[in-house]
């Protein structure tokens, strides 16, 4: 009776052990899915960019983002606009990992975004700190792109990232951007809602 009690037990054991590997073959793989729409959505906003250009772009090779110093603070705020929307849980959830992405370099994590930075960005300008700008001082000789790797949620086929285009010391503007999945599996820009302007 003991040596059956004990093989239930190994049994048991085993199969809990397979299932939590494959749950984290799944999570891994997901984290995998979730990176590669990331990149391709990097990709084609940052060539449409590219495309209506007026002036010779620089997209930036670091993350410029700074995330929210208090996320309590911040689900307040989302859950008075949006008293229906998702939860405590889930802002806390997407927030912190929309914390996690911001510190993240996009060209870095996304080998297409490189190969387009490489082809199309003029190389990291000397005075990038500084830059030179019109004589009328409005304007710098080139605009600058800044993007966040996106926040995709795999489940409700939707990815948002923030992109700021600087124009001069006092013009540029920022955005959030929305991509949404159709369903033959497509994503494409749906929304872009302006965060700031100068």
């Amino acid at each position: 009776m003991g040596a059956v009690i004990a093989r239930w037990i190994l049994l048991a054991a085993l199969s809990l052990l397979a299932a939590c590997q494959q749950n984290g073959e799944q999570q891994q793989a997901s984290a995998q899915n979730r990176k590669v729409v990331a990149c391709a959505i990097l990709e084609d906003y940052v060539t449409a960019e590219f495309d209506r250009a007026k002036k010779p772009l620089w997209l930036t090779a670091t993350p410029t983002w700074i995330a929210p110093s208090d996320i309590n603070q911040t689900i307040d705020e989302l859950r008075k606009r949006d008293p229906d929307g998702p939860s405590e849980h889930e802002l806390k959830q997407k927030l912190v990992e929309i914390e996690r992405l911001a510190k993240l370099n996009p060209v870095e994590e996304c080998r297409g975004l490189a190969k387009i930075r490489e082809a199309r960005s003029i190389p990291d300008p000397p005075d990038k700190d500084a830059p030179k700008t019109t004589d009328d001082g409005l304007f710098y000789h080139y605009e600058i792109l800044s993007v966040q790797v996106p926040h995709v949620d795999l489940n409700k086929g939707e990815a948002t990232f923030e992109v700021a285009q600087t124009c001069g010391p006092l013009c540029g503007s920022g955005a959030i951007i929305t991509y949404l999945r159709d369903h033959q599996g497509q994503w494409s820009k749906a929304d872009e809602t302006g965060t700031w302007i100068s």
